[in-house]
């Protein structure tokens, strides 16, 4: 018993109430004027790209629930087959592919 580590995705129950209750807590914040907020929002391809150079950890936003976090893995622009144009950008964050015009980007101030 000494040396074991409780984890709390060993818990379903309790992994359940962290991530309601994260997402209360962020719905709080997202109330919150853009100056006062302990995150600062990502609005561009540049800063996102910045963002993974420095390696610093994302928050991932989709309709204001917290959907995911961590290091920026890749960064990758969808084309059109026929001509090439950029329809929309994939952004992998711990193996999941978000979508860059579905989801807001933060990172902690």
């Amino acid at each position: 018993f000494g040396k074991s580590k409780v984890v709390a995705e060993d818990f379903p129950l309790i992994r359940r109430i962290l991530y309601v209750n994260i997402n209360v807590e962020v719905k709080r914040i997202m109330n919150i004027p853009d100056q006062k907020r302990p995150f600062k929002r990502l609005p561009s391809l540049l800063h996102l790209r910045t963002a993974a150079m420095e390696e610093r950890t994302v928050l991932v936003f989709q309709d204001g629930e917290l959907i995911g976090s961590g290091r920026i893995e890749a960064i990758k622009e969808i084309t059109e087959e026929d001509g090439g144009n950029v329809v929309d950008t994939v952004i992998t964050i711990k193996g999941e592919r978000f979508m860059y015009g579905a989801c807001t980007f933060a990172y902690l101030r």
